[in-house]
């Protein structure tokens, strides 16, 4: 922990280092080498981190493993998955398989990963994260953090950037325009709404669901295309 010393680890059945100021690990781990220093496997890490962290910080971490912005090196949910329940049955690793199953490709920020779990928690799950949004015309207009393409219907959370910032504030006035004329409904979430009471995340729960609710006798107009994070080539009607 922070101020307690230097943590360095051995694998099992090595000798743990006992120095002044220094903390001495055995762990069972597979390891890596990155820029000539030789590291803990990122799959072993993220076990570790369970006993450190809370479910919502761990979630997070596993958003990031599983991320499409990753590239080659990404791990996929079922392999995160399987490589934590070779680890038994510690607290740690059963803290580690419940992040897993409530990680989810496509998240770009630990603050989007709290606010779908908040979402999750008022009983509404999202079909897909960042996914891009196009015209008739094929042409590109928007990417929100998350949503629900067959309702056209998406939120966004807004950093500090979108209030802070007047060239990002007026960017925002006007991108969700040409979404809308589409029938695209997008709320937009601040850091406010993650706070004490939750009037709002509860109240846009019942929207979604009166949403799928009328869709279910009257498809929506599904003009316009999406395609997914994984496969932005592939556009979806």
């Amino acid at each position: 922990m922070p101020g307690d010393g230097i943590h360095i680890a051995a694998p099992t059945g090595g000798s743990r280092m006992r120095r002044p100021g220094v903390i001495g690990h055995r762990l069972r781990a597979e390891t890596v080498t990155i820029d000539g220093l030789r590291v803990e496997a990122a799959a072993d890490t993220f076990v570790h981190l369970a006993a450190l962290l809370d479910h919502g910080a761990l979630v997070a971490v596993a958003d990031w493993l599983v991320s499409h912005r990753r590239g080659a090196v990404r791990v996929t949910p079922q392999a995160l998955l399987e490589h934590c329940e070779r680890r038994g049955r510690s607290p740690r690793s059963v803290a580690a398989r419940r992040a897993v199953l409530d990680c989810r490709v496509g998240a770009e920020s630990p603050k989007e990963t709290e606010f779908r779990l908040a979402l999750a928690d008022v009983g509404l799950v999202t079909d897909e994260l960042n996914f891009s949004v196009f015209d008739e015309q094929r042409r590109f207009l928007m990417r929100p953090d998350g949503g629900w393409p067959a309702l056209r219907c998406a939120w966004e959370y807004d950093g500090e950037q979108h209030f802070t910032d007047p060239r990002q504030a007026a960017r925002d006035l006007d991108r969700l325009e040409a979404p809308a004329l589409l029938g695209w409904r997008t709320r937009r979430f601040a850091k406010h709404h993650l706070r004490g009471r939750r009037e709002a995340l509860v109240a846009f729960a019942e929207e979604v669901r009166e949403r799928a609710r009328l869709a279910a006798v009257q498809p929506p107009d599904l003009r316009g295309y999406w395609s997914t994070c994984l496969d932005p080539g592939a556009l979806r009607p």
